[in-house]
């Protein structure tokens, strides 16, 4: 019922078209087929046509499919190889009981799963009638689990124009490897990590261990599937059974990408990423590339619009993700308590007695498989505590096994969500399975967890973090007295129950549902297709470059050779203050004003403080006032110094800095003065600076004014919330412009407005700049100028009857919706044409009249400009300017120039006739329009509902990394690396001497 309301409250609140889904879902284990059924319930709860195939391979399970509203089911026969390996499911379940809970143990299945899906999959793709009728659907979006790479291999063949990967895990190394996000072993654990995020030197080597099988254990899976995949190519034909492995691709322009976009048909390797400056003739091209069979998985997966995992941020570790990635963790957790109401039978159960222990081993190694000596120590733990009730999954039917004891109950199936739901349940015993651990948290039952096998041990350690269970090892059942005790701790302790319950109302409460982002974020991938804008350049880095190994040896090499030079360190103080900053907190405040809450300063308890990272003193005042929870702004896309601070990784080696492409000399000259100022604050004030990024981490959130469609992809932990646009006023219902405006934009078939910004005006700008300003308009008089002079009264552009001077431009009114221009900030030049002007509370919308914006590429006007879809000429004059302007940029809406263009006229005249007779630039920046008018969570409602969240749960100690409180040697790994190499170096000595020994005998015998 909730699920419902929710649902429809997200129709009501925007208008949607009904989209196809294909959402290809194996039957093999219920927790992956129950993940993909509750996510094509939910979009076709949500309107949309969903078409769920499904592959059989576990015959167990074939009624299992997690499906219950879709309607559109294709099940397809088990392959003859599938039967004969699912014959020894028996025996590996009930190996998986004794066995080492490491992908170590794992790795002795690997080849046979190996074999059982490559076969499925060929069973699959040579089915040309089923391929047919899929292709003749002409779905929208395809929809995989990356547990396995055919589904996506499947959605390509279909030429499916998006597609989206998921995973029912928390992640997987090897998506998040192929997809460019960071894998950060030394402390986020790894899929089937056996530790949690505090790690010393063993662990952090045994995680990385688990990491690399982990990503072998996968990537053998999957470069069998693409075997298969181009082999049994579909459609069959010569061309695409050469294509598949030949020098050369089918490209083609696939739904919804920028005009001349250029994406490879089977390699998807080619000029990815963003528009270049070319025109196409013909959408299909033939563009020559070194195929990389072994590797054509990991672009698959990082061609995905999006990845859907079965994480929850709140209670998953914290680590660093893309916008790309979308957790979903809780999705299948049915909170309505209505749904969750039990049957007599359970409802009398629950009465025996005062506490109740609920017993399940999950669905895969089941308790029909445990060993005898464990099933006879569970039983002996049940006959010591005859005072509580026990309820024990036992898939066995009609066994006797608990028959002596009274306060046994065996079943062979539970309602397991229901009976965590209510209160009489007492502890839970579970093995750790994803699906339990988070039915767990939602429903605030403490609980013992035994882990089994894969990621069982890591979702455990996830879940006793924030102090709501035990874990003990699977081996635990060899001694029923430590099950005993363990059961008695968390009877007698309060604290186990006060800490799953908090953890449940903040899951319950998060600030935005899993419902909403599952429709909002397919809906988007279905209107906007595959999404370049979110993909990282760093994924295509090598190793060298991505850790910067090479500039580490340039440095390193100069320091030695200059070493002998002394240098000074120059401290420079300079506060900084703008417009920009203000407008930014000023959008926040009124947004949350407009919410209902009160902002103001009085002498009150605030309940969250709100305070800009460019000075650390608002977040001191917070600490002084002693205010619940602090939220740190930054009103520019971010700033490194916070992140650090916070724990979200820096990237230099792909992810620009926020000054970073500063060419001039004041720039620079900046830039050493920063770095040396933090570098004196360091050692002079280590203390105070230790104390100053802790109050930076101890912020609840992070508001940033970056916008992930708009700017350089990069890892961002789910502290940082994006709130790029959020100033930007657009309302396409008041489109009318005044009569004033309308004039001017009428006079010629082009205009131009010409704003420098409110710091670096017009004003300053040097003699010889203005004058060639001036030569560029006089030579284009078929083109209106508008330009944003501030001298009050100049007769500058008096002789040019096709410009216009004003103080002060209604940017927005002529980008974008805002209010009209004040009389009395005209120049008489065009103070005459306001005199039928409305009043200023009346609000006008963008006009297509206006052609190009030339701008200094302030981040403020750029984000208008890429909200607003104009196309324009940035000149960046100083700051992080160059950076926004090169943001926007390589999304081919706009041309960027240095300011040192302004010395020759002709460079900007060449500039605008350019944009002027090339439509790509309108088209490309209209489209990165569209995608950030409807991106899936917007600005506002992002900042509402965790500013509210801030404010109802004060500081979230879930989203604090340990990797922050980690020293660079261990951060980086250095240490395992010495450690490693040490060992080789010693092992590859003795192994050289002992050889050098036996030939030098073998010798001294000859020579005898």
């Amino acid at each position: 019922m909730i699920r419902y309301c929710i649902i429809s409250l997200v129709l009501s609140l925007h208008s949607i078209d009904a989209y196809k889904f294909l959402v290809y879902s194996p039957i093999f284990g219920y927790s992956h087929t129950n993940f993909m059924g509750v996510i094509a319930d939910i979009l076709t709860e949500a309107g949309h046509d969903v078409t769920v195939l499904m592959p059989l391979m576990d015959m167990d399970e074939v009624n299992r499919t997690g499906v219950k509203l879709t309607t559109k089911i294709i099940r397809t026969p088990q392959d003859p190889r599938v039967e004969e390996w699912m014959k020894y499911k028996s025996s590996w379940l009930s190996h998986m009981w004794t066995m080492q809970p490491s992908v170590f143990a794992l790795m002795q299945m690997a080849r046979n799963m190996t074999v059982a899906f490559a076969a499925q999959c060929e069973a699959l793709i040579t089915d040309d009638a089923l391929m047919k009728k899929l292709a003749d659907e002409k779905f929208d979006v395809g929809i995989a689990e990356a547990f396995s790479i055919c589904g996506l291999g499947i959605i390509e063949a279909l030429k499916i124009p998006s597609s989206i990967a998921t995973f029912s895990g928390v992640h997987m190394d090897i998506v998040s490897k192929s997809i460019g996000e960071p894998i950060v072993p030394s402390y986020v654990p790894g899929h089937m990590a056996i530790k949690g995020d505090r790690m010393n030197l063993i662990d952090r080597l045994m995680n990385i261990a688990d990491m690399v099988l982990g990503q072998k254990f996968f990537g053998d899976i999957f470069i069998e599937e693409i075997k298969v995949l181009r082999a049994n190519s579909w459609p069959p034909s010569p061309d695409w059974i050469q294509n598949w492995g030949s020098g050369e691709t089918l490209a083609y322009v696939s739904r919804g990408l920028p005009s001349c976009h250029p994406v490879s048909w089977r390699g998807l390797d080619m000029e990815k990423g963003y528009p270049q400056e070319h025109n196409c003739e013909n959408d299909h091209l033939v563009i020559p590339r070194k195929d990389k069979k072994e590797l054509f998985f990991q672009e698959l997966l990082a061609d995905a619009s999006y990845v859907f995992t079965n994480s929850n941020p709140y209670l998953d570790y914290p680590r660093p993700m893309l916008h790309k990635t979308v957790p979903l963790g809780g999705i299948t957790v049915h909170i309505d308590p209505m749904k969750n109401v039990l049957p007599k039978k359970w409802d009398d159960i629950l009465n025996e007695r005062n506490t109740t222990v609920f017993v399940s081993f999950g669905s895969v190694a089941k308790s029909m498989y445990m060993p005898d000596e464990y099933k006879k120590n569970l039983l002996k733990v049940f006959e010591s505590m005859p005072e509580t009730t026990f309820i024990w999954k036992y898939e066995e039917e009609g066994s006797k096994l608990g028959a002596h004891l009274k306060n046994v109950h065996l079943s062979t199936w539970a309602p397991q969500n229901a009976l965590l739901a209510d209160p009489r349940l007492t502890v839970f015993i579970t093995h750790g399975g994803l699906g339990s651990t988070t039915e767990l948290a939602h429903l605030g039952k403490p609980a013992i967890l035994m882990p089994i096998f894969a990621d069982q041990t890591r979702n455990a350690n996830m879940l006793a973090k924030h102090g709501g269970g035990i874990v003990l090892t699977k081996f635990a059942l060899e001694n029923p007295q430590i099950i005993k005790d363990a059961l008695k701790k968390i009877f007698n302790d309060k604290s186990f129950s006060q800490n799953a319950k908090r953890l449940s109302e903040m899951l319950r409460n998060q600030p935005i549902n899993t419902e909403e982002l599952l429709i909002r974020y397919s809906e988007f991938a279905a209107k906007f297709g595959r999404l370049p804008n979110l993909d990282p350049y760093g994924r295509h880095l090598s190793f060298i470059e991505y850790f910067l190994i090479d500039i580490f040896l340039v440095v390193s090499s100069i320091i030695v050779l200059v070493a002998f030079i002394a240098f000074k360190i120059f401290l420079i103080y300079s506060p900084l203050y703008g417009y920009s900053h203000t407008n930014f907190m000023g959008a926040i405040a009124d947004t949350l004003t407009e919410a209902g809450h009160d902002v103001q300063l009085a002498d009150e308890k605030f309940d969250v403080g709100v305070a800009e990272a460019v000075g650390i003193c608002g977040l001191g005042i917070f600490e002084v006032l002693k205010t619940p929870s602090s939220i740190v702004t930054c009103s520019n896309v971010h700033i490194d110094i916070v992140s650090r601070s916070i724990g979200e990784p820096l990237v230099p080696s792909y992810v620009p800095g926020n000054q970073e492409h500063m060419k001039d000399k004041d720039a620079e000259y900046l830039q050493t003065e920063t770095s040396t100022f933090l570098t004196t604050t360091l050692k002079i004030y280590k203390k105070l600076w230790s104390f100053l990024q802790e109050i930076l981490a101890d912020a609840s959130f992070v508001f940033t004014n970056s916008n992930p469609y708009l700017d350089y992809p990069r890892p961002m932990l789910h502290k940082t919330i994006p709130l790029g646009g959020v100033a930007v006023r657009v309302d396409p219902k008041k489109n009318v412009l005044s009569k004033d405006w309308d004039s001017i934009l009428n006079e010629r078939n082009t205009t131009v407005f010409v704003s420098f910004g409110s710091v670096a005006k017009s004003i300053y700008m040097p003699d010889e700049y203005r004058k060639n300003l001036l030569k560029v308009f006089e030579s284009m008089p078929e083109t209106t100028f508008i330009w944003k002079y501030e001298e009050e009264g100049s007769k500058l552009a008096a002789h040019l009857k096709n410009v216009h001077l004003t103080t002060w431009a209604p940017q927005n009114a002529l980008l974008g919706k805002l209010y009209f221009l004040p009389t009395h900030f005209l120049l008489p030049s065009i103070k005459a044409l306001s005199s039928n002007s409305p009043s200023d509370d009346n609000e006008i919308s963008a006009d297509p009249r206006l052609t190009v914006f030339i701008t200094h590429g302030g981040l403020g006007s750029s984000t208008e400009l890429a909200h607003l879809g104009k196309p324009a000429i940035i000149m960046p004059v100083f700051a992080d300017q160059v950076r926004n302007a090169n943001m926007l940029g390589k999304h081919g809406g706009c041309i960027v120039l240095t300011k040192l263009a302004l010395e020759d006229p002709q460079i900007l005249k060449d500039a605008l006739k350019k944009i002027f007779t090339d439509a790509s630039f309108s088209k490309n920046a209209k489209r990165l329009s569209e995608m950030l008018l409807n991106q899936p969570i917007s600005a506002k409602q992002l900042l509402i509902s965790h500013s509210e969240f801030a404010a109802r749960y004060g500081r979230l100690p879930n989203l604090d990394p340990y990797g922050r409180h980690l020293s660079f040697v261990e951060y980086f790994l250095i240490d395992i690396f010495v450690v490693v190499t040490s060992t080789v170096v010693l092992v590859v000595f003795i192994a050289f001497s002992v050889v050098r020994r036996c030939f030098a005998g073998k010798s001294k015998s000859k020579k005898e």
